[in-house]
C-alpha cells in the first residue's frame, strides 16, 4: 500500500499595495502565526509594513515585492528573515519617488522554525512510541515511493490506529492540528493531516503527522519530555492506511524545508538508517 508524507507547513500571502487613507491601514492581517500591519503617512505617502510572529517558536519569513512602481525600499528584494516568538518588527519602508503614481505588490511565504538551526548531530532520538512496543517501518530514509528531495530524511511506521505516539526528543511544542477527519490521496488531503510539530534545543523541529481525530495529548506551548505521549496515531490527511510520519526539519527559507538525518537508540545500539521491513522494539 502507499503511503504519503505530509507536506510541511507553508503559507503564502500575496497583497497589493495602493495609497490608502491610515485609517485603512491599521488591522493586522493574517493568520494565527503571522500577521501584518500596513501604515502610510498621509503626507510623504511613505508606507512601512511591520510584522508579528504570534506562534510560540521561530518562523522563517520570505518578503517579495513582484511590482515596485517609482517607489524605493529599505531591504532588499527579495528578503529573508527570523522572527523569534511573539516579536514584531518594522520589516520595511516603502518610500515613493513619484506620489502621483506609484504602485507596489508585495507576497510573503512563512514555515516554522529558523533557517539558522544548527543540529547538535550528537544527539540519538528515542523511537516515538513505548517502551515494549514493536513497530514495523514501512518507509525510510531515502525511500523509493515518496521520502526524496527535502522529505529523504522521513520514516514512515505501520501503526495501529490510536497506538500512543511519544516525544522521540524534548522540547516545546508549537504546532497542533488534530481536528481533521478524511484521508485519501487526492491534492486537497495534503491540507488536511493531523500533525504535532515539536521544537527542537538546538531550534531544529520535530514533524509527527497523520494522528486520529482528536487525538493529541498537547497543547501548543507545553514542554514534553522524552517518551511522553504526545498523541494517538491515525489514518487523517494524505495517507491511506494508518501509520505514523516522522521526520526532523529545518526552514531553508520561507517556502522550502530540508530534512535532517538523525540517529535513534535501539536497545545498546544505534541506528542511523531506515529500511522497508525493518521492525524496531522500544525499550
Amino acid at each position: 500500500m502507499k503511503r504519503f508524507p505530509l507536506g510541511l507547513l507553508l503559507i503564502v500571502v500575496f497583497l497589493t499595495g495602493v495609497v490608502l487613507p491610515l485609517q485603512a491601514r491599521e488591522n493586522w492581517k493574517g493568520d494565527d502565526f503571522c500577521q501584518t500591519l500596513t501604515s502610510q503617512a498621509p503626507q510623504t505617502g511613505i508606507t512601512t509594513i511591520k510584522f508579528w510572529n504570534k506562534s510560540a517558536c521561530e518562523l522563517t519569513i520570505d518578503l517579495a515585492f513582484p511590482k515596485l512602481i517609482k517607489a524605493g525600499l529599505s531591504i532588499p528584494n527579495p528578503f529573508t528573515t527570523v522572527l523569534l516568538p511573539k516579536e514584531k518588527v518594522t520589516m520595511v519602508t516603502i518610500t515613493p519617488t513619484d506620489k502621483s503614481a506609484w504602485e507596489y505588490q508585495y507576497r510573503y511565504f512563512w514555515k516554522l522554525g529558523s533557517n539558522q538551526a544548527e543540529h547538535d548531530d550528537s544527539y540519538v532520538y528515542t523511537l516515538p512510541y513505548p517502551k515494549g512496543k514493536t513497530y514495523k517501518v514501512i518507509q525510510g530514509y531515502n525511500g523509493t515511493f515518496s521520502h526524496n528531495g527535502e522529505w529523504a530524511y522521513s520514516i514512515d511506521w505501520d501503526m495501529p490506529d490510536g497506538s500512543e505516539v511519544t516525544a522521540a526528543r524534548e522540547g516545546l511544542v508549537a504546532y497542533v492540528v488534530d481536528s481533521f477527519k478524511e484521508h485519501g490521496t487526492t491534492p486537497e488531503m495534503k491540507d488536511k493531516t493531523n500533525t504535532i510539530t515539536i521544537r527542537h534545543p538546538d531550534g531544529t523541529m520535530g514533524n509527527y503527522c497523520h494522528f486520529k481525530h482528536r487525538g493529541s495529548r498537547v497543547r501548543v506551548g507545553d514542554n514534553v519530555k522524552v517518551g511522553q505521549v504526545i498523541g494517538l496515531s491515525g489514518n487523517v490527511g494524505y495517507s491511506d492506511c494508518p501509520h505514523l510520519h516522522f521526520s526532523v526539519y529545518k526552514p531553508v527559507d520561507g517556502k522550502t524545508s530540508e530534512s535532517i538525518r538523525v540517529t535513534f537508540r535501539h536497545g545498546n545500539k544505534t541506528l542511523t538508517n531506515f529500511e522497508k521491513g525493518m521492525s524496531l522494539k522500544a525499550d
